[in-house]
C-alpha cells in the first residue's frame, strides 16, 4: 500500500530523522492546515511537543476519523508508559521516540500500514507483567515443559520477561549485556514459535507450574 506521510508539528527542527525517512512527507503546524493538505490515503504522524497538556488525545480522535487517514502514529521527545496507553486509547496505532532512526520510522510505517501496532519496549514489558499477574495470581515462577526447548540462560531470560522486566533490567539481573538479552529473546521467539515478549508472557502464564 502506497501511503502518503504527513506530520503535525510546530517543531520541524526536532524531526530531521523523520524527514530523512520520508523525504516526500509534509510537515504542517496546525490540525486545520493538516486536514486541508491531505490529498490521499495517509499515515498521520503527530508530534506531542506541538500540543498543550490535555489536547493531544482530542487531536488524535479528530484526525483518526478523517476519511483519508489510514493510521495515526504519535511521536514523543520524552516517551512514557502513561502517554502510550492514552494515545492508543484515543485511536493511535503507533507511538515512538522523536529520535528514532530513519530506518525505524520506515519500519513503524510498514507495521502500522499492515494493521499492526507499534509501541515501546517499556510499555510492552509493563503490559506483559500485568497480564502475567492476572493469569497467574499466585506469583509462582513457572518451569513448564515447553521451556525444555530453551537453554538454561534462555529460560532465565524468559522468566524475567514474564515478570515484566525490560531488556535493561534483565541485563542487570543476569549480569549480561542488553545486546545479549536481545539475542536470547530472538532465539526464544524462534524456538517457541512466537512473535514477541507479550506472547511469551501469555504462554508462560497459561502453563501450570
Amino acid at each position: 500500500m502506497n501511503l502518503a506521510h504527513y506530520c503535525l508539528s510546530s517543531r520541524a527542527d526536532q524531526l530531521l530523522r523523520w524527514q530523512q525517512a520520508f523525504p516526500e512527507g509534509k510537515i504542517t503546524s496546525t490540525p486545520e492546515r493538516l486536514k486541508s493538505s491531505i490529498r490521499s490515503e495517509s499515515i498521520i504522524w503527530i508530534h506531542t511537543d506541538s500540543f498543550p497538556a490535555g489536547t493531544l488525545q482530542e487531536a488524535i480522535v479528530r484526525l483518526a476519523s478523517h476519511r483519508d487517514v489510514h493510521r495515526v502514529v504519535v511521536i514523543s521527545s520524552v516517551p512514557n508508559v502513561q502517554e502510550t496507553a492514552a494515545v492508543l486509547a484515543s485511536g493511535a496505532t503507533g507511538y515512538c521516540h522523536a529520535l528514532a532512526t530513519p530506518e525505524l520510522f520506515r519500519k513503524i510505517a510498514t507495521v502500522v500500514s499492515n494493521g499492526g501496532f507499534w509501541v515501546g519496549e517499556e510499555f510492552i514489558s509493563q503490559l506483559a507483567g500485568s497480564v502475567s499477574r492476572v493469569l497467574s495470581p499466585t506469583g509462582q515462577e513457572l518451569e513448564p515443559a515447553v521451556l525444555d526447548r530453551l537453554s538454561a540462560r534462555e529460560r532465565q531470560v524468559a522468566l524475567q520477561v514474564q515478570k515484566g522486566a525490560a531488556n535493561k533490567e534483565i541485563a542487570a539481573a543476569l549480569d549480561i549485556t542488553e545486546r545479549t538479552v536481545k539475542a536470547h529473546l530472538s532465539s526464544i521467539f524462534q524456538k517457541l514459535e512466537i512473535r514477541d515478549r507479550l506472547q511469551l508472557s501469555l504462554l508462560l502464564s497459561q502453563i501450570p507450574s
